[in-house]
C-alpha cells in the first residue's frame, strides 16, 4: 500500500510543521503572560472582545435582525466592546481566577497531626479536668496535598459552584452597565435594559459555563483560565448580542408586520420617558421643597426685624436709609447728603401796650 503509506506520511509531516509553527508563538505568550500577566490579559480581552462583536455584526446582518436605522458598520459599538475587554474584563478575569485558586486551597490540602510538644508535669497537675489528654504546647502537623480523583472532583466542584454564585451574576450586570453608559443612555434607560436582558441572559449562562468551567478548571492551569473563559466570551457575547437583536428586531417579522414592531418600539421609548420624566419631577419636587424651607426662613428673620424698636434719630440729623437699602448699598447715599428739614421759624414778638402819655 505504497500510496496509502505515502499519504499518512505526508499527514504526520503537515502535523509537525503545523505544531512547530504554532509552539513559537505559544511559547512568547506564555512567557509575556509569566512577565506581565494583567497587561497580557487586558490586551488578549481587548482582542477577543473586538473580534467577536466583529463576528457578531456579521452574523447579525446575514440573519436580518439588524436594528433599522443602522445603514452600515457600527464602528462606535466594536470600539466600546473593545474598550470593555481592555479596561474591564481582562483585569476582572485576570485578579478573578487566582483568586478562587486560594479560597479553595482549603479542599487540596489535608492537614496530619505528627508530634505534640508536651506540657512540663508541674504544669500539666495544675491544669483543670477539662482539658483535653495529653496537653501539649503545640501540635506539629504535615501538609498533605490531595491528587485523589475524587478530591479533584470536590475541589472544581466548589470552583464552579463558587464562580456561578459569586462571580457570574454581577459580571453580567457590569457587563450591560458599562456597555450602557458607552452607548451614552440615561440611568434610567441603563437600569431598563439591564433588568430586561438580565434574566434571561444569567439562565442561559448558567447552562453554558457550569460545563465549560468544570473542564477549565480541572483541564486548564490557573495561569490559562482567563485566556479559556475570554475566548469562550467572544462566542457567548455573539449569541447574546443575536438573541437581543433578534427579541427586538424580530428578524423576518419585523419585515412581515412592521407595523407591530414600530408600536414595540414607541411604546418602548414611551417607556424610558415616563421613567425620566419620573426622574425630573423627583428633582424639582427637591428643588421646591428647598425653594420653600428658605422662604419660611426669610420670612421668620423679617418678622423679628419687624418686632424691632424704632431708632430715636437725634435732632437735625439724617434719616437712616431702609434696612435693604442699607443691606445692599443702593441708595444709601441718597440718605447720607439729604439736609434736615428745616426748623420751623420762631413766633412773632408780642404788640407793645400805648402808654398812657401818647394820649
Amino acid at each position: 500500500r505504497p500510496v496509502w503509506a505515502r499519504t499518512d506520511a505526508q499527514l504526520v509531516e503537515t502535523l509537525a510543521t503545523l505544531r512547530a509553527r504554532l509552539e513559537m508563538p505559544a511559547r512568547l505568550y506564555v512567557e509575556t503572560l509569566a512577565a506581565q500577566p494583567l497587561l497580557t490579559n487586558s490586551v488578549t480581552a481587548a482582542c477577543l472582545y473586538g473580534g467577536g462583536d466583529i463576528a457578531a455584526q456579521q452574523i447579525e446582518r446575514r440573519s436580518n435582525v439588524s436594528s433599522p436605522q443602522k445603514s452600515g458598520w457600527n464602528y462606535g459599538r466594536t470600539l466600546r466592546m473593545t474598550f470593555f475587554g481592555f479596561a474591564f474584563a481582562g483585569p476582572i478575569l485576570n485578579g478573578w481566577y487566582p483568586l478562587l485558586h486560594k479560597v479553595t486551597a482549603a479542599f487540596r490540602r489535608n492537614y496530619q497531626p505528627v508530634s505534640v510538644i508536651p506540657l512540663p508535669q508541674w504544669l500539666e497537675s495544675r491544669l483543670p479536668g477539662w482539658v483535653p489528654s495529653p496537653p501539649a504546647w503545640a501540635t506539629i502537623v504535615q501538609v498533605e496535598h490531595l491528587a485523589s480523583p475524587s478530591d479533584r472532583a470536590r475541589e472544581v466542584a466548589v470552583k464552579v459552584l463558587f464562580d456561578n454564585l459569586f462571580f457570574q451574576a454581577p459580571f453580567l450586570t457590569c457587563y450591560f452597565v458599562v456597555t450602557g453608559f458607552l452607548e451614552g443612555l440615561s440611568p434610567a434607560a441603563v437600569y431598563h435594559k439591564t433588568q430586561t436582558n438580565f434574566h434571561a441572559a444569567w439562565a442561559y449562562g448558567v447552562l453554558l459555563w457550569a460545563p465549560l468551567q468544570t473542564a477549565n478548571f480541572w483541564f486548564v492551569p490557573v495561569g490559562l483560565q482567563p485566556l479559556a473563559v475570554n475566548i469562550v466570551n467572544v462566542f457567548w457575547k455573539g449569541f447574546l448580542s443575536l438573541l437581543n437583536h433578534r427579541r427586538d428586531y424580530g428578524g423576518d417579522s419585523a419585515k412581515a408586520a412592521p407595523a407591530e414592531h414600530a408600536v414595540r418600539q414607541r411604546e418602548a421609548q414611551q417607556r424610558l420617558q415616563v421613567e425620566e420624566l419620573e426622574l425630573e419631577l423627583a428633582s424639582q419636587r427637591k428643588v421646591i421643597l428647598r425653594l420653600t424651607h428658605e422662604l419660611e426662613l426669610c420670612e421668620s428673620q423679617s418678622s423679628f426685624q419687624g418686632r424691632q424698636p424704632p431708632r430715636i434719630r437725634a435732632a437735625g440729623a439724617a434719616p437712616a436709609p431702609p434696612p435693604e437699602l442699607a443691606a445692599s448699598g443702593e441708595g444709601a447715599d441718597e440718605y447720607q447728603h439729604e439736609k434736615p428739614p428745616p426748623a420751623p421759624p420762631p413766633p412773632p414778638p408780642p404788640l407793645a401796650c400805648a402808654s398812657s402819655g401818647a394820649s
